[in-house]
């Protein structure tokens, strides 16, 4: 129950990463919101379920498996920095996207001279200019540890939340409380 409460306040300040990405302060706190919370639920785990049978012999599995795993090990030491050392400093790249919209049109004039001196003009006209669309502008933020350049934060997040979300699920449906 408290596991599972620790869980939806990752997933809650996850999404408030998703809300803020293009805030970079209200981005960062949320980023070490998130990563508390994230490594305090097998924090939770451990004391929600230490006594019951069994449990900890498979949680000493699943922690060998947390200690291979390379980005959980990247967003514990991110979390430990935060808490204990100094604030997380993620790069920002911002794809910017100017879409302008422009109409070509053509007309021709053409002056008729005949052998008799007289002149005739022809001018076509041209297509009438439709109504110019608006500017686009996209912008798209991602951010990105610097020992982790080739996934971006969110990604990386969302991919921890699944791992703790499984790894939950499994606890719960294994030992009941």
């Amino acid at each position: 129950m408290n596991t599972r409460k620790k869980l939806s306040e990752a997933k809650y300040f996850y999404d408030r990463m998703k809300d803020t990405i293009s805030n970079p302060e209200h981005f960062g706190y949320n980023l070490s919101a998130f990563l508390s919370a994230a490594r305090s639920v097998t924090f939770f785990m451990q004391k929600e379920y230490r006594d019951i049978s069994g449990f900890t012999d498979w949680y000493t599995d699943k922690q060998s498996d947390m200690k291979d795993d390379r980005e959980m090990n990247i967003l514990n030491e991110k979390r430990t920095q935060t808490i204990h050392r100094k604030s997380i400093d993620p790069r920002a790249y911002v794809d910017l996207r100017i879409s302008e919209h422009i109409h070509a049109s053509e007309s021709i004039s053409i002056d008729i001279i005949y052998p008799d001196g007289s002149t005739e003009k022809k001018v076509s006209k041209p297509e009438p200019r439709p109504k110019p669309a608006k500017t686009e502008v996209k912008k798209e933020w991602r951010w990105y540890f610097e020992d982790m350049p080739d996934k971006d934060i969110i990604n990386v997040c969302k991919e921890h939340m699944v791992k703790l979300e499984n790894l939950v699920t499994e606890c719960e449906s294994i030992f009941k409380l």
